[in-house]
């Protein structure tokens, strides 16, 4: 998602010390902002920046076109808009009326006021539509790489459950009366449909343990950053992470880097507008090096997160000062990649659930039916 915009810091480094101070102070503000009012779904996101910004770049001011906007929302989004129109008539700038609402994210209020005072709002509101519909591309992609492998795992585990809960007692009691002895697979599939009752009682238990400590724990940072250390490393999964991390981190930046927003400044805005703990963490790593002296190139290559040719096209970037745009490209190239990788983890993981699943179902119906080929051959 990015746009070119005019200077923002150079119009603020310009002016008196104190307003800067006050600025600076009310960005971090902005950007620490919690998510407490009406909670919007991307797509409605979407729909509300698409009309929006084209209302705009019809000729229509702020509010005139907020107005029309409204017309054709839904009732939750039209209380959003009326919000936004109390908050405007009431003289504030509609970055700060999207803070007072909080309906917004940070990111979205930040980039808005960038629009805002660069003078490019209808471009920032119509960049703000792709970001969400990117987003539900990405969730979309997910959704339809999971689906089907979550369908098979519950089947299996309900057919696994039902036979270890009925069909193994039958043949167990017709195994006890003909008093031979059993071979060792048998007994261990007997021995766990005999115990299964008190196995899934066990498990529950330990699941909501495991809940509570998470719960409880989800306000330690040093928690949470090893936890996500530890997804990260997880094969498939991890990578997928990985690459849609890289993916925000892109995509932002080549928004502030466009509105020449400075590398430490925008490093700055990233880890504060990112959820994710392992992000922040890192960021905070990177921007600290580059402020000791080293090149945002260097800084990127020893943090070990990002990929070799992502290291050389910042590189490319920072000598040729063309550093946002190609942060611009390398985003949509690791979206199509994120995508393929989406398609190529559906096709892995359907037929190795179905053979793994398939393969436990079978050594159940083996060790059932083997002890009765055996007292066969015995008559």
């Amino acid at each position: 998602m990015s746009i070119s915009l005019k200077d923002i810091e150079s119009e603020v480094n310009s002016s008196d010390p104190k307003p800067e101070v006050s600025r600076s102070l009310g960005l971090k503000r902005l950007l620490s902002i919690e998510l407490n009012g009406i909670r919007l779904k991307d797509k409605e996101r979407a729909n509300f920046y698409e009309q929006f910004g084209t209302l705009l770049t019809a000729g229509l001011g702020v509010k005139p076109a907020l107005e029309l906007c409204r017309s054709q929302q839904k009732p939750k989004v039209k209380e959003v808009v009326d919000d936004l129109l109390h908050w405007l008539t009431s003289g504030e700038g509609l970055s700060s009326a999207m803070q007072k609402t909080e309906a917004f994210s940070s990111y979205e209020i930040f980039t808005v006021q960038i629009g805002e005072e660069s003078g490019r709002l209808a471009q920032v509101l119509l960049s703000l539509k792709v970001h969400f519909e990117q987003k539900i591309a990405r969730r979309r992609a997910i959704i339809g790489a999971l689906s089907y492998p979550a369908v098979v795992v519950l089947t299996a585990f309900g057919a696994m459950a039902f036979m270890l809960s009925y069909l193994v007692p039958m043949f167990s009691d017709l195994f006890a009366r003909a008093g031979k002895d059993l071979p060792q697979i048998t007994k261990v599939v007997v021995a766990i449909s005999e115990h299964l009752d008190a196995m899934g009682v066990n498990i529950l238990i330990l699941s909501l343990v495991f809940w509570l400590f998470n719960r409880l724990a989800s306000t330690n940072s040093r928690y949470l950053l090893m936890r996500a250390k530890y997804i990260i490393r997880i094969p498939i999964i991890g990578r997928w992470i990985k690459n849609n991390l890289h993916l925000e981190f892109l995509q932002s930046m080549s928004l502030l880097l466009g509105s020449k927003v400075s590398i430490v400044r925008s490093l700055e805005l990233c880890s504060i507008m990112s959820k994710s703990v392992y992000l922040k963490s890192l960021l905070e790593d990177i921007q600290s090096k580059i402020v000791d002296g080293i090149t945002f190139s260097q800084a990127i290559s020893q943090s070990h997160f990002f990929d070799e040719n992502v290291v050389a096209l910042i590189k490319v970037g920072e000598e040729s000062n063309q550093l946002d745009s190609l942060i611009a490209g390398m985003a949509n190239d690791k979206l199509k990649e994120i995508e393929h990788q989406g398609k190529v983890l559906n096709s892995i993981l359907e037929p190795l659930l179905i053979v793994f699943l398939g393969g436990l179902v079978a050594i159940i119906l083996v060790a059932m039916y083997l002890p009765m080929f055996q007292m066969g051959t015995s008559f």
